[in-house]
């Protein structure tokens, strides 16, 4: 009978620490798939042509950081989503903060996501000098 239990013991301890390693998993890569709504982009350059502009951004929470972004032109709009590190949620796993934007020439707003899907206008090119400029205030 001893045996019968041992094996019985040891099989669920190992199913067990394979349900932990499976939800551990997914959360230390889920938190990473996670579009950020509470960022802000501070300074901003844009390259002699134009075609590209280097943003600074951060989280305004007080937890997390960012490591990716990504672009999706929109007829003249570029909205852009900013991602979580993997590694959990106050994880440093890749984390950056300066992002290079490509910039076609028929853009002229860029927009950031504010969370379920909406998003709001950060840069505007001026229609006079064809400068960007900052439109959220800051």
């Amino acid at each position: 009978m001893k045996k019968c239990t041992r094996g019985v013991v040891k099989q669920i301890l190992a199913v067990s620490l394979g349900v932990i390693l499976i939800l551990s998993a997914v959360y230390l890569v889920g938190t990473g798939l996670m579009k950020r709504s509470d960022v802000f982009v501070g300074e901003f350059t844009v390259a002699e042509d134009g075609k590209t502009m280097e943003i600074r951004a951060g989280v305004a929470s007080s937890m997390g950081y960012i490591r990716s972004v990504s672009q999706r032109k929109d007829g003249d709009r570029l909205n852009i989503s900013f991602y979580s590190t993997f590694g959990g949620l106050n994880s440093r796993l890749g984390a950056r903060s300066s992002f290079t934007l490509d910039l076609d020439d028929d853009i002229s707003e860029i927009c950031v996501y504010r969370g379920y899907g909406e998003y709001k206008a950060i840069f505007a090119k001026n229609a006079t000098n064809g400068q960007w400029e900052r439109v959220d205030g800051r």
